[in-house]
Protein backbone atom coordinates (compact mmCIF):
# COMPACT_ATOMS: atom_id res chain seq x y z
CA UNK A 1 0.00 0.00 0.00
CA UNK A 2 1.02 3.41 -0.95
CA UNK A 3 0.56 6.43 1.55
CA UNK A 4 0.75 10.17 0.82
CA UNK A 5 -0.37 13.36 2.64
CA UNK A 6 -1.27 15.19 -0.23
CA UNK A 7 -3.27 14.79 -3.46
CA UNK A 8 -0.47 16.37 -5.27
CA UNK A 9 2.28 13.68 -4.65
CA UNK A 10 -0.39 11.30 -6.49
CA UNK A 11 0.48 10.63 -10.27
CA UNK A 12 -2.52 10.90 -12.51
CA UNK A 13 -2.73 8.19 -14.81
CA UNK A 14 -5.43 6.22 -17.05
CA UNK A 15 -6.09 3.58 -14.67
CA UNK A 16 -9.68 4.14 -13.40
CA UNK A 17 -9.88 4.66 -9.50
CA UNK A 18 -12.27 3.55 -6.87
CA UNK A 19 -12.67 6.07 -3.87
CA UNK A 20 -13.92 6.32 -0.86
CA UNK A 21 -13.61 9.22 1.87
CA UNK A 22 -14.02 9.14 5.20
CA UNK A 23 -12.62 9.78 8.79
CA UNK A 24 -12.69 5.77 9.11
CA UNK A 25 -11.43 5.75 12.81
CA UNK A 26 -11.27 2.56 14.31
CA UNK A 27 -11.35 0.79 10.76
CA UNK A 28 -14.37 -1.39 12.08
CA UNK A 29 -16.30 -4.03 10.16
CA UNK A 30 -18.42 -0.90 8.36
CA UNK A 31 -15.49 0.29 7.33
CA UNK A 32 -14.20 -3.53 6.28
CA UNK A 33 -17.77 -3.91 4.21
CA UNK A 34 -17.58 -0.83 2.15
CA UNK A 35 -13.77 -2.04 1.12
CA UNK A 36 -14.96 -5.28 0.35
CA UNK A 37 -17.32 -3.66 -1.73
CA UNK A 38 -14.62 -1.61 -2.99
CA UNK A 39 -12.05 -4.69 -4.08
CA UNK A 40 -15.27 -6.10 -6.09
CA UNK A 41 -15.90 -2.90 -7.88
CA UNK A 42 -12.10 -2.22 -8.69
CA UNK A 43 -11.86 -5.89 -9.69
CA UNK A 44 -14.59 -6.01 -12.75
CA UNK A 45 -12.88 -2.20 -13.31
CA UNK A 46 -9.17 -2.84 -13.65
CA UNK A 47 -9.42 -0.03 -10.80
CA UNK A 48 -7.13 0.66 -8.13
CA UNK A 49 -8.19 1.40 -4.63
CA UNK A 50 -7.67 4.41 -2.80
CA UNK A 51 -9.09 5.83 0.49
CA UNK A 52 -8.63 9.67 1.12
CA UNK A 53 -8.92 9.85 5.22
CA UNK A 54 -7.54 12.52 7.79
CA UNK A 55 -5.12 12.72 10.23
CA UNK A 56 -7.01 14.81 12.34
CA UNK A 57 -10.90 13.83 13.10
CA UNK A 58 -13.02 16.58 11.36
CA UNK A 59 -15.01 17.13 15.06
CA UNK A 60 -11.23 18.74 16.30
CA UNK A 61 -11.55 21.43 13.70
CA UNK A 62 -15.55 21.98 13.50
CA UNK A 63 -16.20 21.46 17.44
CA UNK A 64 -12.93 22.43 19.25
CA UNK A 65 -14.94 22.13 22.39
CA UNK A 66 -16.66 19.00 21.70
CA UNK A 67 -13.82 16.52 22.36
CA UNK A 68 -13.63 13.16 20.79
CA UNK A 69 -11.69 10.18 21.13
CA UNK A 70 -9.82 7.75 18.52
CA UNK A 71 -10.43 4.59 18.33
CA UNK A 72 -7.25 4.29 16.29
CA UNK A 73 -3.53 6.07 15.93
CA UNK A 74 -2.75 6.94 12.34
CA UNK A 75 -0.04 3.87 12.23
CA UNK A 76 -3.18 1.80 13.51
CA UNK A 77 -5.10 3.12 10.87
CA UNK A 78 -2.54 2.69 7.68
CA UNK A 79 -2.11 -1.13 8.93
CA UNK A 80 -5.62 -1.80 9.08
CA UNK A 81 -6.23 -0.37 5.90
CA UNK A 82 -3.52 -2.21 3.92
CA UNK A 83 -4.91 -5.30 5.60
CA UNK A 84 -7.98 -4.96 4.09
CA UNK A 85 -6.37 -4.29 0.43
CA UNK A 86 -6.20 -0.58 0.32
CA UNK A 87 -3.93 0.06 -2.92
CA UNK A 88 -3.72 4.23 -1.55
CA UNK A 89 -4.26 5.79 1.60
CA UNK A 90 -4.10 9.37 1.07
CA UNK A 91 -3.90 11.16 4.68
CA UNK A 92 -4.83 14.79 4.72
CA UNK A 93 -4.35 17.01 7.94
CA UNK A 94 -8.07 18.74 7.99
CA UNK A 95 -8.03 22.00 7.66
CA UNK A 96 -9.74 25.39 7.73
CA UNK A 97 -8.85 25.48 3.91
CA UNK A 98 -10.34 22.10 3.30
CA UNK A 99 -13.33 22.37 5.39
CA UNK A 100 -14.72 25.55 2.84
CA UNK A 101 -14.15 23.64 0.03
CA UNK A 102 -17.63 23.16 -1.36
CA UNK A 103 -18.73 19.88 -2.61
CA UNK A 104 -18.08 20.89 -6.32
CA UNK A 105 -14.86 22.11 -5.74
CA UNK A 106 -13.39 19.19 -3.95
CA UNK A 107 -14.47 16.97 -7.01
CA UNK A 108 -12.65 19.20 -9.02
CA UNK A 109 -9.49 19.51 -7.31
CA UNK A 110 -9.87 15.17 -7.04
CA UNK A 111 -10.17 15.06 -10.76
CA UNK A 112 -6.96 16.50 -11.51
CA UNK A 113 -5.13 13.77 -9.38
CA UNK A 114 -6.72 11.03 -10.15
CA UNK A 115 -9.18 9.59 -13.01
CA UNK A 116 -11.86 9.13 -10.58
CA UNK A 117 -14.49 6.24 -11.92
CA UNK A 118 -16.55 5.10 -8.98
CA UNK A 119 -16.85 6.84 -5.46
CA UNK A 120 -18.53 4.21 -2.67
CA UNK A 121 -19.91 5.91 0.67
CA UNK A 122 -21.34 5.05 3.79
CA UNK A 123 -24.72 5.65 3.68
CA UNK A 124 -24.26 8.64 6.40
CA UNK A 125 -21.72 10.44 4.36
CA UNK A 126 -21.71 13.96 3.78
CA UNK A 127 -19.37 15.53 1.80
CA UNK A 128 -18.29 19.45 1.61
CA UNK A 129 -18.78 23.08 3.27
CA UNK A 130 -21.53 23.44 5.58
CA UNK A 131 -22.55 19.42 4.68
CA UNK A 132 -23.82 20.59 1.75
CA UNK A 133 -22.86 17.50 0.04
CA UNK A 134 -26.00 14.87 0.20
CA UNK A 135 -26.39 12.07 -1.48
CA UNK A 136 -28.10 13.53 -3.99
CA UNK A 137 -26.33 16.68 -4.85
CA UNK A 138 -22.88 13.85 -4.89
CA UNK A 139 -24.87 11.63 -7.17
CA UNK A 140 -25.77 15.03 -10.01
CA UNK A 141 -21.88 15.92 -9.79
CA UNK A 142 -20.98 12.07 -10.55
CA UNK A 143 -23.26 12.27 -14.04
CA UNK A 144 -22.14 15.99 -14.31
CA UNK A 145 -18.30 14.81 -14.25
CA UNK A 146 -18.42 10.92 -15.31
CA UNK A 147 -18.41 8.59 -12.24
CA UNK A 148 -20.36 6.47 -10.73
CA UNK A 149 -21.41 6.88 -6.97
CA UNK A 150 -22.68 4.34 -4.91
CA UNK A 151 -23.80 4.83 -0.92
CA UNK A 152 -24.11 1.74 0.94
CA UNK A 153 -26.82 0.39 3.08
CA UNK A 154 -25.92 0.83 6.79
CA UNK A 155 -24.44 -2.38 8.28
CA UNK A 156 -25.66 -3.78 11.24
CA UNK A 157 -24.67 -6.78 13.47
CA UNK A 158 -27.46 -8.03 16.02
CA UNK A 159 -29.63 -5.13 15.41
CA UNK A 160 -26.82 -2.30 16.29
CA UNK A 161 -25.65 0.01 13.50
CA UNK A 162 -21.84 -0.48 13.39
CA UNK A 163 -20.17 3.18 13.41
CA UNK A 164 -17.59 4.82 15.22
CA UNK A 165 -19.92 6.64 17.44
CA UNK A 166 -21.19 3.69 18.59
CA UNK A 167 -18.17 1.79 19.27
CA UNK A 168 -16.93 4.73 20.95
CA UNK A 169 -20.20 5.07 23.07
CA UNK A 170 -19.62 1.23 23.99
CA UNK A 171 -16.12 2.11 25.22
CA UNK A 172 -16.80 5.12 27.26
CA UNK A 173 -19.63 2.52 28.86
CA UNK A 174 -17.47 0.07 29.49
CA UNK A 175 -19.14 -2.40 27.45
CA UNK A 176 -15.94 -3.70 25.35
CA UNK A 177 -17.20 -7.06 24.35
CA UNK A 178 -20.21 -5.18 22.19
CA UNK A 179 -17.66 -2.56 20.77
CA UNK A 180 -15.12 -5.79 19.58
CA UNK A 181 -17.92 -7.40 17.89
CA UNK A 182 -18.19 -4.10 16.07
CA UNK A 183 -14.82 -3.82 15.44
CA UNK A 184 -13.60 -7.25 14.35
CA UNK A 185 -10.98 -7.74 16.90
CA UNK A 186 -10.18 -6.76 20.49
CA UNK A 187 -9.87 -3.03 21.86
CA UNK A 188 -6.40 -2.02 21.20
CA UNK A 189 -4.98 0.30 24.03
CA UNK A 190 -4.97 3.15 21.94
CA UNK A 191 -9.24 2.70 21.58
Amino acid sequence: MRIYTDLKMLVKSEKPVVLTIGNFDGVHLGHAFLIDRMRDVAKANNAEIIVLTFANHPQELLKPNKPIFKLTTEAEKCSLMENLGVDVLVVLEFTAQFAALSVEDFFLYISQHMHLSHLILGSDAVLGRNRHGNAAKVMSIGTRMGFDVVYLKPLHIDGTYVSSTCIRSFIERGDFKAAEKLLGRKVAKSE
